[in-house]
Parts: C-alpha cells; structure tokens; sequence
C-alpha cells in the first residue's frame, strides 16, 4: 500500500518552515526560509505578499528535494498541503486577483487609529468588542486597515475587490481559489462571534460590504487542487490538494492540545501568549482578551499575552551582551542558553532588579497599550547575570498578568502546555513557579505550530477521521515541571513588585503624549 504524507507550512512573522509529516504525525524534516519586514514608519509594519509566496515554494522545494532522495518518497505519496499563517493580515486584490499594493500591513501594523477613533463615534467600542472578541490595539485590525486605505488611497480603495490574510493570499497563489476558514475571518473585525457571520451593523457603521472579504470554510476543507504551473515547479502532481487552513495562533493551540474545554496552552516566541479553551467566548470588556474561533467548530479560543518577548530577548543579546553573542559565535553554542546560565548565577527577584518586557506596548489592558519597556532598581551591584534574569522573569511576569486574567473567567486544567522556544531547566522552573501551575513540555515543543497544521491537512485529507491521534503523538519526550511552594511565594512578592511598576509606566507614557513643553529652536 502506497504511504501518504502531509506538507505542514507554518508562515509566521520572521519567516516560513515547511515540513513534511507522515500519516501518522510524525515529522520528516523541515525547512525554514526567512521573511522581511519593514518598518518604515511609525506603526507601519509591513511585508510583501509576494515574499510569502516565495518563501513557501522555496523551502518546499529544497525539503522536497531532501525527502525524494533521502526517504525515497514519491510525489504520488504527498496527498495534501496546509498552512497556518500569522493573523490580521490585510492584502488587497483588485477583481482580476492583482496586488494592489507591493507592501502590505502585517497584524502588528497599527497605522488604522485614526480610522478606528471616527469608527468609535458610530459604534460604541464596548459593543463592537462584545460582538468581535477583537482585544489587540483595535488600530492592528483589518476593519480599519481597510478604512485607511479609503482614507489615503481612494483611487486604490475603489480597485479593491477582495482582501486575503496572509495564508489565504498563499492559497490563492497556489489554486486560484479564494477562501479563509472561521479563525483568520473571527479576526477581520467585522466577525460576530455567536453569530458565525459577518456582522451587518459593524460593515454598515463602517460602510464597507461583506463581499470584500473571501468565501468562509472550515479549516479542514479543501479549497482545491494545485495550478498545473505551481505543481510543476513543486515537483508535485497536480491533484494535490490544498486546504484551507488556519491562523497560526490556533494552529499551536490545536497542536498543543488545547482543544477542550479548560485545556491552556502557552506560546513562546517572538510574541508570547496563553491561550484557553472554550464552548463559548470568554468576552470581558475590562481586560479584552482577544478571541478566535477555534479550528474545531463549536470551540473558541481565549488569548492573552505580551508582543515583544523573544523580540526582547533579541534586543538583549544584541545591546548588552555582545560579549556573549560573541561567544556563542566562537564556541558555537546557542547565545540564549548562554544567556541562561549567566542568569542562573543570579538569584529569584534578580538582586531586586525589575524588568517590563512590554518593548511594543502591552495587550494585558486597553490602559496599557502605551507603555514601554524598562528596568527598576538598577544599581552599581547589578551584573550582567542580574540584568538577564529580570529580563527572564519580566517575561514570565507579563504572562502572569495573562493567567490571572484567563483565569478569572474560566477554570483552568493542570497542566499548561507550553511550546516553542527551547526552555532550560531554569525557565522551565521559573514558568512553573511564577504561574504556580504544572508546566507540561516536549522535546519537539518549537514544531508544534506544524503539527498544528499538519493534523489539519491529515483530516482534510482523511488520513485521520478526526484530531484524537494528536493526543498520543510525542508522547515518550513529555516533561511535567511541578510549581515549587518555597519559591512560589518568593515569586508572589516579586510578582506584587512587579505590579506596582505599570501604573509609573502608564503615567510616562501620558507624559510623552502631552504637549506641556515649549521647544526653544534655537538652543
């Protein structure tokens, strides 16, 4: 009998990894290419669809090479292709599928404020939440992109016959067809949520149609069979199919188990996030945690968290501590698990020193969408071990705010899984001990995310009738960290320290946006 394989595309922020999966869910081998972003302005955050498109079919292509021949697979045996993509993606095309703009805005993009303040004034925010479960800065929406676009571009809005996120805009390249499932459309900003529909009184307050967004489908459906050309150059046969598939956030919640009712997950990376399952959506008007329809229908997905973590991280490395950047350069050792020890020669609370993580802004509450990031309590004493560890628990620290509030609307399972970036015995112990909860790892934690998308294309392809086989995949490498009660309540004290920061935050960031200083030019 003929085997049959899966490609799992997971397109995030910094790039695309593709991966080969067998019937069974286990990986083959993957390919990562990286992918440009551009800030070119203030709150502009923008990619080139095109660059997806070619991320994509290069690193299929070189994985493709690999599996033909060293696993001896044929074209014949790779059934399906699914992907995940990064959410809030705002790509307008004009009625013959053309781009209309080289550069388009990613979820991070918030350039739409404006837009979403005269929006306000037809719809209170409250209500429009209520009914959406949007709970990023509204600003990163693609209701308001679109808004912005009629704004400044008027000529361009008028060509506009759709507009793709970011796996949709792939698919499109790939079949020619055009669809979104349920959880890239429950992050348009124009989704009512209980519903499952567009919402005509936020297209009607906004005067846009329906018809500019794509067809809606499950994640699992087949949107369609590769173009001739794409097949060709892929090295696969035409009939393979494609399937709708997801935003990547679900896609590591449907990877990491987080598919029942008080099941939590935890996603650390560039952004890092928790997310809870739920059979209804978890809206709180005071906190906003920002919700998705869940790839399983009849489920919902409830996330909280901090943008810039491992984007953090990054900055540390790079800023103040390019000694051991350069050590990990010569000894080729990964600089972060350097980073790691070094912290591990500091002590919990880090010599009293206080990091916020919050480089970008925070989504914990609509109050502190304006903070940034800073150190408390520097002093001479401090080593640069003090200031990785602050650092370390700052992060830790945000998505304990996330916790507390996720934990307030739903109870919560034991354990939470968290996936993606590698975690050392320290952070894994510091997770555990600052969320007080049993933290469940995996040696394959950072391939989640394909996993994620490759059950997707393994039911859409009915190799598997339904996602119980994730339940037993990987299951040899599972590690449960237990909280500690001697250093949970040292954490408590840090923790309440850490709380008492954010309002200084809140109010220098009002201070910033105050005109109370005249400007003598010519000094």
């Amino acid at each position: 009998m003929m085997k049959k394989y899966v490609l799992a595309i997971d397109l995030g922020t910094g790039g695309c990894r593709s991966s080969l999966y067998d019937e069974n869910g286990q990986s083959i081998g993957s390919v990562f290419e990286q992918i440009e972003t551009r800030y070119h302005q203030n709150d502009f955050h923008e990619q080139r669809p095109d660059d997806w498109v070619v991320a994509v079919i290069s690193s299929i292509k070189k994985l493709l090479a690999f599996a033909f021949e060293e696993n001896n697979i044929s074209s014949k045996e790779i059934v399906c292709i699914g992907i995940g993509g990064h959410s809030l993606g705002t790509v307008p095309l004009d009625c013959h599928g053309n781009l209309l703009l080289e550069w388009t805005p990613i979820w991070s993009d918030g350039r739409a404020e404006n837009q979403a303040k005269k929006f306000f004034t037809k719809m209170e925010e409250d209500d429009w939440y209520s009914r959406t479960g949007c709970g990023f800065p509204v600003a990163n929406y693609p209701l308001f992109k679109i808004s912005w676009f009629q704004d400044h571009f008027p000529d361009l809005f008028g060509k506009i016959d759709k507009v793709l996120g970011t796996k949709d805009y792939v698919n499109f390249r790939l079949t020619g067809k055009m669809a979104t499932d349920f959880s890239y459309a429950s992050g348009y900003g124009v989704w009512n949520l209980v519903q499952n529909c567009f919402d005509q009184d936020i297209l009607n307050c906004a005067g846009l149609s329906a018809s500019l967004f794509p067809e809606v489908r499950l994640a699992t459906d087949c949107i369609g069979t590769l173009l001739p050309e794409i097949a060709n150059e892929l090295g696969l046969i035409p009939e393979t199919k494609v399937i709708v598939g997801g935003i990547d956030n679900s896609c590591i919640a449907l990877g990491a188990l987080c598919n029942q009712v008080g099941q939590c997950a935890g996603s650390l990376g560039s952004s890092s996030w928790l997310t809870v399952c739920s059979d209804k959506p978890l809206i709180d008007t005071k906190d906003r945690p920002f919700i998705f329809n869940h790839l399983i229908p009849g489920y919902y997905l409830n996330f909280k968290g901090v943008f810039s973590t491992g984007t953090t991280m990054r900055w540390l490395r790079d800023t103040l501590c390019q000694n051991i950047k350069q050590q990990a350069l010569e000894t080729g050792r990964n600089p972060y698990f350097l980073m790691q020890e070094a912290a591990s020669l500091s002590s919990i609370g880090a010599n009293q020193l206080i990091m916020n993580p919050c480089f970008i802004g925070s989504a914990s509450s609509k109050s502190q969408r304006n903070i940034r990031g800073a150190f408390w309590g520097l002093s001479l004493s401090h080593t640069q071990g003090d200031i990785i560890r602050a650092t370390l628990e700052g992060i830790a620290m945000s998505l304990r705010e996330a916790w507390n509030q996720l934990s307030s609307l739903i109870s919560i399972e034991n354990p939470i899984h968290l996936v993606g970036d590698p975690l050392t015995n320290l952070s894994r112990y510091m997770y555990a001990n600052i969320l007080a909860h049993s933290i469940c790892t995996t040696s394959k934690s950072q391939s989640v995310p394909a996993l994620g998308v490759a059950a997707l294309a393994l039911v859409g392809s009915d190799i598997w009738s339904d996602f119980s086989p994730l339940n037993s995949i990987d299951q040899d490498s599972k590690m449960i960290t237990e909280p500690d009660n001697v250093c949970v309540a040292k954490y408590e004290r840090v923790f309440y320290v850490y709380q008492k920061t954010i309002p200084f935050l809140q109010k220098i960031a009002q201070c910033w946006d105050e005109d109370i200083f005249l400007i003598d030019e010519s000094n």
